[in-house]
């Protein structure tokens, strides 16, 4: 009977709780109720985010795949005019290839017809090394200045002075290839071989110099587009 005294008191011959112990209980049984709305707020509000960042997610995915397939887009239904844009940029391959190619083989060809007109007779070696290098400078030039024909197939006149350089520079490997030859030659013949690199030289001196002027000439015609 003590211990139930001491949590109950007589009270007219019946037993009622004591204060102390009822609010104990309701303040045990408060917690886990606020417990349980903040955990209720928390997986709501976790869901919204994740709904909220998703939706974000997805507007920026949309967004970069059109940036990524308008350009294509645009490539496909005009590439003369996209040609024209890399060039007025300094970024059109095909006319910078040309370029370098040329004067790279301008500049082998005095070199060589220098040693030509040094030595009494030029090395198989070295003659066979000049072949290779020189043919491999005209056939790269000779496939960039295909491109851009065909990149610039609506413009008559680019199309023209492409044409005209493909016959100077056919003229420039007939040209090379005389020359070999007569530096092949056992009998070799020293005004002939630098007759035939002094038409080479001219050749592609004037090829490169028709190209530099047609790329500057399209550089400032589609700048102003």
């Amino acid at each position: 009977m003590r211990s139930q005294q001491s949590v109950f008191e007589s009270a007219g011959g019946r037993f009622v709780p004591r204060c102390s112990t009822y609010v104990t209980v309701c303040f045990l049984r408060l917690p886990m109720q606020a417990a349980m709305g903040v955990s209720i707020l928390n997986f709501n509000s976790e869901i919204t985010m994740n709904v909220t960042i998703r939706t974000l997610f997805c507007a920026a995915s949309v967004a970069a795949l059109a940036l990524t397939v308008s350009p294509q887009a645009a490539t496909a239904q005009n590439p003369f005019r996209t040609a024209g844009e890399k060039i007025s940029g300094d970024a059109y391959w095909p006319g910078r290839a040309t370029t370098q190619y040329l004067q790279s083989a301008q500049n082998y060809a005095q070199e060589f017809q220098t040693y030509v007109a040094k030595t009494p007779k030029p090395e198989p070696a070295v003659v066979a090394e000049v072949h290779k290098t020189l043919t491999a400078h005209l056939e790269e030039a000779n496939k960039h200045l295909a491109s851009m024909k065909k990149d610039f197939a609506d413009d008559k006149e680019t199309v023209a002075a492409v044409e005209k350089m493909e016959k100077d520079l056919a003229s420039a490997v007939a040209h090379h290839k005389a020359m070999i030859e007569c530096c092949k030659d056992e009998k070799f013949d020293k005004a002939m071989a630098m007759t035939c690199c002094t038409d080479l030289s001219k050749d592609l001196g004037k090829i490169h110099a028709d190209h530099v002027a047609l790329m500057k000439k399209l550089s400032t015609k589609h700048a102003k587009k």
